[in-house]
């Protein structure tokens, strides 16, 4: 059976606390407490295989506080190791990409921790770096 990529609900995703649980890990860091109310605010692609999620995009459209725009922000994408490297995260983000632009966004951006670098994902998909985030624990 093929990978399903499709546009969800946080509800819809059986798996997403192991998945969120393996995102982080990966990263080394604390296990999050997500805010599922806050996610649920989102819109989220998901990837799945024989109805099991392996992956997931959550992201928001919003007026650019800076032009007369709209913009898409890509808040968290995870796709499970051996899931990768098969063209099923291009496809997550060109469904982002389909979603924004119908919803009148002019630009997308996203984000990615460098713990876990995919700097030559996103370029392989045509997205160029155009500003840094820094980030301090308080």
């Amino acid at each position: 059976m093929p990978y399903v990529v499709k546009l969800n609900t946080f509800d819809n995703i059986t798996t997403f606390d192991a998945l969120a649980l393996e995102h982080w890990n990966s990263f080394k860091n604390n296990p999050p407490a997500f805010k599922e109310e806050f996610l649920k605010s989102l819109q989220v692609i998901t990837a799945s295989l024989d109805n099991v999620c392996v992956g997931y995009l959550f992201f928001a459209t919003f007026n650019s506080p800076y032009h007369n725009d709209k913009w898409c922000q890509v808040d968290m994408y995870y796709l499970c190791d051996k899931h990768r490297k098969q063209g099923i995260g291009k496809q997550m983000f060109n469904l982002v990409e389909k979603t924004a632009k119908e919803q009148g966004c002019s630009k997308i951006m996203s984000s990615y921790n460098l713990k876990q670098p995919l700097d030559g994902f996103y370029q392989s998909i045509g997205y160029l770096p155009t500003h840094t985030v820094v980030a301090k624990e308080l």
